[in-house]
């Protein structure tokens, strides 16, 4: 969920909806100078509060930063809209908008 652990994939290319990118680019600039940055869904457990801090959206500073890393390497990946598409064989993305501005769903063939 989300994008923990994403820094320790650094080679791998990242598929990500360009509206997921862009809200992440916008909380992370709105918090650029805080000093709290957390990632996890505990504002809704009453740990994290919007204004302060990154905690309250499941958004880690260091996480996004992997993003930026691969995206200057070439290995973002920025899908838009939220059609079904093809991004390896076999496999397929589709947004839906859900859970943040840019959720998408994975899609995998069976043999």
């Amino acid at each position: 969920d989300h994008l923990g652990g994403i820094s320790k994939f650094n080679n791998a290319t990242i598929f990500l909806r360009r509206d997921e990118y862009e809200w992440l680019k916008q909380i992370c600039d709105r918090f650029k100078n805080k000093p709290k940055y957390a990632s996890g869904w505990c504002h809704k457990m009453g740990l994290g509060n919007p204004q302060e801090d990154l905690f309250a959206f499941g958004v880690s500073k260091q996480d996004f930063e992997a993003i930026e890393i691969a995206k200057s390497e070439n290995r973002l990946q920025l899908i838009d809209g939220k059609e079904l598409v093809e991004v390896l064989t076999g496999v397929w993305t589709c947004g839906n908008g859900a859970h943040t501005p840019g959720s998408q769903w994975i899609l995998i063939q069976g043999s």
